[in-house]
C-alpha cells in the first residue's frame, strides 16, 4: 500500500455527500487499462461504482473526494477495500451496504442483507430483462482481466445447495431457438493443445458410477446419427492413429460388451 496517486495504479478512495452526509468506500482498477493516475481519474472521468454515483456525476460540487491509497496489483486494492468494507456494512451513514454483496457473495452475507421475499421480488424483476449491445459491452470491458470471485475457493455451496442447484439444471428446458444459438456459438471453437490437456488430466482417474453408466447407455439406446453426422464422424477419424494401449483397451471393451449379449 502506498500513497502515489500521480502514477497509473489501482487506488482505493472515499466521497462524502456534504448534502445529506451519506458516504461511500470503494476500489478503482480499471483506470490502469484506460492509463490514467487516480488523480487524473476519480471525480474527473470516475465518479464511483456506487448509490451516490449519478449524484456525484450531476453535482461534483456537493461532494467532498479523497484518495486513500494506491496498490501494485488489483487483487491487494481488492482486498484492502474488502477489509474496510467489513468495518462499516452495518454503519447507515455509507452506501456500501447496497454494493457489498457484489464484492463478495457468500450466503451468510446474503441472507443478511437480503430477505427470501427480497431476493423473489428481485428474481422476478431480473426475469426476461435484456441488455443492450453496449451495456453488454461495458460490462466485458469491466470484466477483462478481472478474476472469478470463486476463483481458488472451494466447497463454496454447502451439500443441500448443490443437491437444490442440481435438481433445477435437470428440469431446465431450452428453447429450439436456444439450442441453436448454442449450437452456432460452438461451430468453429477452437480448444488449444494446452486446454485440452488439461482437460484430459482432469479426466484422468475420474470413476463413473454405475448409475451414470446406465443412464448414458440409455440415452443412446434407439439414437440414430443422420447420414450428414455419420460422413463428418468418418471424415475426422480418417488418418487418426491410435496407440498400441488404445487398440488394447477397445479390443477389451468389445470383448466384455458382446460376452454379455
Amino acid at each position: 500500500m502506498q500513497k502515489e496517486f500521480n502514477k497509473v495504479k489501482p487506488y482505493v478512495y472515499w466521497i462524502k455527500n456534504n448534502i445529506t452526509g451519506i458516504k461511500y468506500f470503494g476500489v478503482r482498477w480499471a483506470n490502469v487499462n484506460k492509463n490514467k493516475t487516480p488523480i487524473q481519474d476519480l471525480g474527473k472521468t470516475y465518479f464511483s461504482s456506487g448509490a451516490l454515483k449519478k449524484d456525484f456525476k450531476r453535482n461534483p460540487k456537493n461532494f467532498v473526494s479523497k484518495l486513500i491509497a494506491t496498490f501494485d496489483t488489483e487483487e491487494e486494492a481488492r482486498d484492502y477495500e474488502l477489509k474496510q468494507t467489513k468495518k462499516i456494512i452495518k454503519n447507515k451513514r455509507y452506501a456500501n451496504i447496497a454494493a457489498y454483496p457484489a464484492i463478495i457473495m457468500t450466503p451468510e452475507i446474503i441472507s443478511k442483507l437480503f430477505t427470501p421475499e427480497h431476493r423473489r421480488k428481485l428474481s422476478i424483476t431480473a426475469k426476461g430483462r435484456k441488455l443492450s449491445e453496449e451495456a453488454k459491452r461495458k460490462i466485458s470491458e469491466g470484466n477483462k482481466g478481472r478474476p472469478a470471485w470463486n476463483s481458488g475457493k472451494t466447497n463454496i455451496y454447502s451439500e443441500e445447495t448443490r443437491k437444490k442447484m442440481s435438481e433445477v439444471a435437470k428440469r431446465r428446458k431450452f428453447s429450439e431457438k436456444t439450442r441453436r444459438k448454442m449450437s452456432a456459438s460452438s461451430k468453429g471453437r477452437k480448444v488449444s493443445e494446452e486446454t485440452r490437456r488439461k482437460i484430459g488430466l482432469g479426466h484422468r482417474g475420474k470413476i463413473i458410477s454405475k448409475e451414470t453408466r446406465r443412464k448414458l447407455r440409455l440415452f443412446n439406446i434407439g439414437r440414430k446419427h443422420s447420414e450428414e453426422t455419420k460422413r463428418k464422424m468418418s471424415t475426422v477419424s480418417k488418418g487418426k492413429k491410435k496407440s498400441e494401449e488404445h487398440k488394447r483397451k477397445m479390443s477389451e471393451a468389445h470383448k466384455r460388451r458382446f460376452a454379455k449379449i
